[in-house]
This record gives structure tokens, C-alpha cells and sequence, in this order.
């Protein structure tokens, strides 16, 4: 199959030559497209903005015969073939009719993939974790229009792949899946009410192969927010995910789409039943319990500190913070932070005598806020 500059080199180019008889028409991407239309081509607008982007040009711009050059497509097309930012433009000038019109992140994935977009999924969950300003789960034209969406591959990559590191990790993470596979440690993700943070590296980790994970929350109720923020949501433990997610879309459907509550649950029923909670597993030992924030962190500590341990053989943990605000955005940079550190234990001889050492080395290079504690229970 040919790739996208090939098909930028082999079918753009020809069609434009033919039709420039005096070898100095200036081109708008809108001609463009319409002769590419003319010639059957099966993604005009993703072709078109993709030849406007390896020239170098702004869509409000225009070409000209001369600035049609192969070694400069051929070294350039490809740079751009994976990039939100032309995925994005090319939806733009598809679909942008009234500034006003709201999209969600389904209706934004099925457009792109009508445009031939290879990474419709990774481009629609980029937009909606990175650039949905408002978190409101839904984006209006201006919003796409506005927001500068001109990112290195490589951020927008870290961002979808569980595979990914951050930049200068010398610990490389690449062969994660058989790192998941040998990985026999019992693992528990904590954050407040079991629902985004912990949810998100539960479904991460799970994803990625490994088979001992949990999750659990360590608040009196599940809260969520809702009409006002004077009005939460509040759930007890133990009620399904599915539940919730029902009663929340005949409450308002609309706005918990937008919020991106709705979103959210469809990924937690997917991992488990219900929210858990930690006070309340009294039976597994984990070697390693992540936290997303401090107060869960010192909660953690605190419910293990009130143990009855006289009779049982006690064991170490590891409980490790990682400090990471509660939206949907940072709760996915959170899960690739604990990935990142968890693989790199796995390939650590001697990990706990060396564990301090790693999250230091780890915040560093990440800035990500750290704490550690090794208790016994």
C-alpha cells in the first residue's frame, strides 16, 4: 500500500501540473481540493492540507507551480502524515460550516476516519485529553480554530501509547508487554473515590498486560461532580460503575457528556464492577500501592498505621505518590507516570534497595511530585 507522501507525490502533483496551463497559477486549498475531487482521489481534504503543510503553508494561503517541488515533498509529507494538528485542519476544512456547531468525541472520530485519518482514534483522544479547554467533553469549531494544535510527534505519541517514555528516560520501556508478563507483583491504585485516577491506571496497566492490579478509593462516599458545584454527585462504594452511569445520563445526559463523566464510566465498566474501598480490603498484601494525591497518600498510611497485625506475617509495601490534579487530562499523564516507574523497578536488580534512588532520578527528568514510604502490614 502506498504511504501518504507517496500518494502526495503520485497523485497531488500530476493533477495540479496538468492543470496549471501557464505554469504561474496561484492555487487556494479550496482549488486544490476540488481538483483533486475532480480526479476521483479518495482523500481530497487530508491530501490537500497534507501538500499545504509539507510546503510549509498556512490553509489561508496559497501555492504556485514553482513551489511545487519533489525532494522538498518527499522529504517533508512524511513529518506530517501522523500529526493531530493535520488531522484536525483537514476535519476543519471538511466540516467547519458554522463556528457554532458543538462536536462530541465520537462524531469527531467517525468524521476523520471519513477522511482517511489513520489515527482517527489517537487524534480524537489527543484533542479531548489535551485540548478540550473547558473539559466539557464536547468541542465547538471556534474552540479547533483557535487552539494551536502543533505538537511533536513524539508528545502526542506519549500520550496514547502505553509504550511510550518521557524524553531523555534512560530506562527504555519499549518491550513493556513482556516486562508485564513477568511482572508477578500484586499492585493497588488509590486515589479519592475510585472513579478517574486510579480508574485510569487500573484500565492502563491492564491494557498494557499486567495481570495483579486493583484499584480502590479512600473517601467516605464516591463523589463526582454535577449540576452546580454545590450539588455533587454522591455514590456509595460498591455501587457498579453501570449504575452510576445510568443514573447520571437520566439525570442530564447532555452535561455529563460535556464533562466527560459519561466518557469516563464507559472506561471503568470496562476495568471492574464497582468502586472499592481501601479500608475495606482487609485480606490482599500488595507490594506496591500507587497514590494520586497526598491526603490519599497520608490516608493510606494512616489505615495501615490502625492494623491489627499481631497475627499475621508481616510484609512490606511500598506506597508510592505521584501528585496528579483530578481531570481527565492529568489523570492520563498520572497512569503513564506510574507505567514508566513500574517498568523501570521490573528491570531494577535489588529494586527496594534502589527505589529511592529511581523516583529520584525519575522526578528529575519528569517533574512529577514524589513521595515514598516502606511500611510493613
Amino acid at each position: 500500500m502506498a504511504s501518504v507522501s507517496e500518494h502526495c507525490l503520485n497523485e497531488i502533483k500530476p493533477i495540479i501540473l496538468k492543470s496549471d496551463k501557464n505554469k504561474d497559477r496561484q492555487y487556494s486549498i479550496d482549488e486544490i481540493i476540488q481538483l483533486l475531487k475532480k480526479s476521483n482521489s479518495k482523500c481530497p481534504e487530508r491530501l490537500g492540507a497534507l501538500l499545504f503543510k509539507s510546503l510549509n503553508k498556512k490553509l489561508d494561503e496559497s501555492i504556485c507551480f514553482n513551489d511545487i517541488d519533489d525532494r522538498e515533498l518527499s522529504k517533508n509529507c512524511d513529518k506530517f502524515k501522523d500529526k493531530p494538528e493535520l488531522d484536525i485542519e483537514t476535519f476543519l476544512l471538511k466540516f467547519n460550516k458554522n463556528n457554532d456547531k458543538m462536536i462530541s468525541h465520537h462524531e469527531l472520530k467517525t468524521k476523520l476516519e471519513e477522511l482517511g485519518c489513520t489515527n482517527s482514534k489517537k487524534t480524537a483522544d489527543y484533542v479531548f485529553e489535551k485540548i478540550d479547554i473547558n473539559k466539557e467533553g464536547s468541542l465547538s469549531f471556534e474552540n479547533l480554530e483557535n487552539k494551536k494544535i502543533n505538537v511533536e510527534k513524539e508528545k502526542y505519541m506519549s500520550t496514547q501509547s502505553p509504550t511510550t517514555t518521557t524524553n531523555n528516560n534512560k530506562h527504555n520501556i519499549s518491550n513493556i508487554s513482556s516486562i508485564a508478563n513477568q511482572c508477578n507483583k500484586r499492585i493497588a491504585m488509590v486515589c479519592a473515590s475510585n472513579q478517574n485516577r486510579s480508574l485510569e491506571a487500573h484500565h492502563l496497566f491492564v491494557r498494557s498486560g499486567f495481570k495483579n492490579i486493583r484499584s480502590f478509593g479512600t473517601s467516605t462516599h464516591c463523589k463526582l461532580p454535577g449540576p452546580s458545584i454545590h450539588q455533587p454527585n454522591i455514590f456509595s462504594f460498591g455501587t457498579p460503575y453501570q449504575d452510576i452511569y445510568t443514573s447520571l445520563k437520566n439525570q442530564d445526559q447532555e452535561l455529563y457528556i460535556r464533562n466527560g463523566l459519561l466518557n469516563m464510566l464507559e472506561r471503568n465498566i470496562s476495568v471492574k464492577l464497582a468502586p472499592e474501598k481501601w479500608q475495606e480490603e482487609q485480606q490482599t498484601k500488595f507490594e506496591i500501592v500507587y497514590t494520586f494525591d497526598q491526603r490519599v497518600y497520608d490516608a493510606v498510611i494512616e489505615d495501615l498505621l490502625q492494623r491489627d497485625v499481631s497475627s499475621t506475617l508481616l510484609q512490606p509495601v511500598h506506597i508510592i505518590n505521584l501528585q496528579v490534579k483530578d481531570t481527565h487530562e492529568e489523570a492520563v499523564g498520572g497512569a503513564q507516570h506510574a507505567l514508566e516507574i513500574t517498568s523501570i523497578i521490573e528491570k531494577t536488580e535489588n529494586w527496594e534497595e534502589k527505589l529511592d534512588q529511581i523516583l529520584e532520578d525519575f522526578y528529575k527528568q519528569t517533574s512529577r511530585q514524589l513521595l515514598h514510604t516502606l511500611m510493613f502490614y
